[in-house]
């Protein structure tokens, strides 16, 4: 991981230049595309009468002929201009709509007395549509306008760091919205906050309960902010600037290389296309095995659906927020076995990450093919296999042992493994739970803390210090016991420079979550210590559960936990060498000395 490189001063692709006409007409696109986020946030975020709601739907509409008549100057135009085919499709859907919108409302007075419906319901469709269409626009001119915005002169973890708290900025504004809270709730601006961090951070730790106080509209704000949590805003820029037709500079791939931790031989685009279509799939594909299951559970189909898609989502990015109150425990889910396998296996595509998911699919590609003589992983994909599956069996048979009596008592004996299986993958990162976890034993609390701590795999949407962090530092303990000065694993040597970022990384995050703890200590004199330090925990490994205090915790209880949220999506390796110092080059060797420690 290269976190600590320093970009300098690269000259931009002369080829991906704009002219000043389509400069110019990439800020009026962009202009335009802001003013119809205003819009739309204003029509759908606030109460309005009949009338005002139709002048807004009016606004998003006009601004949907703009975009048109801007396409179609640039498709038609005499001087030669690179557009895309993204670009042309993109614009033709603009046209379609717009000239069945005419259609409907030149013929709006006959239809009110013999079609109303339809027509409301093609309306609204087609509404739709240009809400998506402005949000595209505006990320479309923003990267067109930023051939460098990914490169500023920041190192990539300050920038990493911006874009983290600048969304969670915008998401807590979001949820503060009236309509984004049901009738009759009440929502503050720090819980919102909270909320935001929880969403971005991928946590699923809330003061207030999800499927009361947020409406319809509130959690779709909560999905697209896991979404954004899970994926980074940064790979989504990059995207559209590539779907866009210009390439990406010089900078722009350095820093993504850096952020995303790519090493492997495809461009970052292509890279950036395969992890948004990897985790579009398994997403929507997770969404319909759940919508199997569960449309017999709603009168509502499209209930049915959101609540599939909000679960599926929120499952893959290892975020854990859930529309049910008491989470996977409700009777919709609790007692289907299959909603809580597929739920499991969504957690671990997720934590394991793309790189792991794409490396294994090409190797068992290539030997199937028999382009390579036998199947074999790198390094870190065997590491994080290993300890992930040694992990979910030692997880599943302690829980199984620890609380067979207990939690387990209300299941039979096949649903005792699969809710045993499920918190062994859930208490990794994910946050979700079959089981009351403030009736948990010690000694099962103990073992979670122990799962939360370490997490996930790296490059994945999990949190904690990572599996392949402690499996560096036990290898390097086998080391020493062995009198070996080198650090070897399957004949490999593992580099000296891996080690000490391992424990760097150990020693901040037990620093960072005993400072964390210590504290929270302070501002919570009536809790007891055991559920201070499993919400520390379970906030740093970015996991979300809890045994009940986080809707108790005090303002600055929660300040403490937003941080550790943050510090824990961020990743303590990201944190340390984004704020430290600029690595310097050696001026002198200085004669070593021994220091007694032990």
């Amino acid at each position: 991981m290269r976190l600590g490189l320093t970009i300098h001063h690269l000259p931009p692709d002369e080829s991906d230049r704009l002219s000043r006409s389509d400069k110019l007409l990439e800020w009026i696109l962009l202009l335009f595309s802001i003013l119809g986020i205003a819009v739309i946030l204003l029509a759908h975020g606030f109460y309005w009468t009949k009338d005002q709601q139709d002048f807004l739907d009016k606004v998003q509409f006009s601004l949907l002929s703009i975009f048109v008549a801007i396409y179609l100057y640039r498709l038609f135009k005499k001087k030669k201009v690179k557009i895309t085919r993204h670009v042309k499709l993109f614009a033709t859907l603009l046209l379609i709509a717009l000239v069945v919108e005419i259609v409907f409302e030149l013929t709006k007075v006959h239809y009110q007395f013999t079609r109303k419906e339809i027509h409301h319901l093609i309306h609204k469709v087609i509404l739709t549509f240009v809400q998506v269409a402005i949000l595209s626009q505006a990320i479309f001119s923003f990267a067109a306008l930023n051939p460098t915005i990914l490169s500023w002169r920041f190192r990539p973890g300050i920038l990493l760091i911006t874009s983290f708290l600048f969304f969670i900025f915008i998401g807590s504004l979001l949820l503060m919205m009236p309509k984004a809270v049901n009738n009759g709730h009440h929502l503050s601006y720090l819980d919102a906050l909270f909320t935001a961090t929880s969403a971005i951070c991928v946590t699923g730790l809330i003061t207030v309960d999800t499927a009361t106080v947020f409406s319809p509209f509130g959690k779709g704000i909560l999905l697209l902010l896991m979404q954004v949590g899970g994926l980074g805003i940064l790979t989504f820029v990059a995207f559209f600037r590539s779907a866009l037709g210009r390439s990406l500079s010089m900078k722009d791939e350095m820093l993504l290389s850096d952020l995303i931790h790519e090493e492997s031989g495809l461009s970052i685009a292509e890279m950036l296309g395969k992890i948004l279509g990897f985790t579009l799939t398994f997403e929507l594909v997770g969404a319909l095995f759940l919508f199997a299951e569960w449309h017999t559970a709603f009168s509502d189909p499209v209930e049915a659906f959101g609540v599939s898609l909000f679960h599926a989502v929120s499952a893959f990015c290892n975020a854990g927020f859930s529309v049910f109150t008491d989470s996977l425990m409700d009777s919709r889910a609790v007692h289907n076995l299959w909603i809580v396998f597929i739920v499991a296996q969504l957690i671990i595509v997720g934590g394991l990450g793309f790189q792991t998911m794409e490396e294994i699919r090409s190797k068992v590609q290539s030997t199937l093919q028999r382009e390579i003589p036998r199947f074999r992983v790198s390094l870190q994909t065997r590491i994080a296999l290993i300890t992930t599956f040694i992990l979910l069996v030692a997880g599943t048979l302690l829980f199984y042992e620890l609380e067979n009596q207990n939690t387990l008592s209300q299941f039979s004996g096949v649903e005792k493994w699969m809710h045993a299986f499920f918190q062994s993958v859930t208490t990794r990162t994910a946050g979700f739970n079959t089981v009351d976890i403030g009736a948990l034993q010690n000694s099962t609390l103990v073992l979670f803390l122990m799962l939360m701590f370490v997490g996930g795999s790296p490059g994945s949407t999990a949190g904690g210090v990572k599996v392949t962090t402690v499996a560096v530092a036990f290898l390097s303990i086998k080391s020493i016991l062995r009198r070996d000065r080198r650090l070897v694993y399957h004949k490999r040597n593992i580099p000296f420079r891996t080690f000490n970022n391992a424990m760097m990384v150990l020693v901040f995050s037990v620093t960072t979550v005993a400072i964390s703890f210590f504290l929270l200590s302070l501002t919570e004199q009536g809790a007891k210590l055991r559920d201070i330090l499993f919400e520390v925990v379970s906030a740093f490994g970015t996991v979300g559960l809890s045994t009940g205090l986080t809707s108790h915790l005090t303002a600055l209880g929660k300040m403490i936990i937003m941080a550790n949220m943050f510090i824990g999506r961020l990743g303590p390796l990201t944190l340390a060498l984004a704020l430290g110092q600029r690595e310097k080059p050696l001026e002198a060797e200085f004669p070593e000395e021994a220091v007694m420690v032990g």
